[in-house]
């Protein structure tokens, strides 16, 4: 947890649920595509936000409908002002297609349950997963 001037830091739930161009991609797009995603988040990081846990849904296949998302994210972020920043590029077609025809990316902003997480002793690490993912890790850029 990094210090600020409020008691509590901010907290951004991303529910994510992938697009028809995702559905019908070959797999070579869907790389090129999460690889937008993964830049995308690597600019959230640089405005100090930082990723706290992921979720891939295992109950959801094909689009999961209004109230569900295929994947989750956790963030820490140091104000809710930046969310509008976080999110500019999502919609930006600037490196071609935007990354909106592969995911659409719900975001909550709230802060933490401070009696819940004192009372559990958290929040705790979460254990970094080891097994390789069905993408191809991709690099830090230099």
């Amino acid at each position: 947890m990094t210090d600020t001037d409020q008691p509590w830091p901010w907290r951004m739930l991303v529910s994510g649920v992938f697009e028809d161009a995702w559905m019908t991609a070959t797999g070579d797009e869907r790389q090129q595509a999460y690889v937008k995603l993964i830049a995308l988040h690597r600019e959230w990081q640089a405005r100090g936000a930082r990723v706290i846990c992921t979720m891939d849904d295992l109950g959801s296949a094909g689009r999961p409908g209004t109230e569900h998302g295929n994947f989750y994210e956790v963030w820490e972020i140091p104000t809710p002002e930046i969310v509008h920043d976080l999110l500019e590029d999502v919609w930006s077609n600037k490196q071609g297609t935007p990354l909106t025809a592969h995911f659409s990316l719900r975001i909550s902003v709230g802060k933490p349950i401070i009696s819940m997480e004192r009372d559990l002793g958290g929040p705790q690490l979460a254990t970094t997963a080891k097994a390789e993912g069905e993408m191809p890790a991709i690099p830090l850029a230099n």
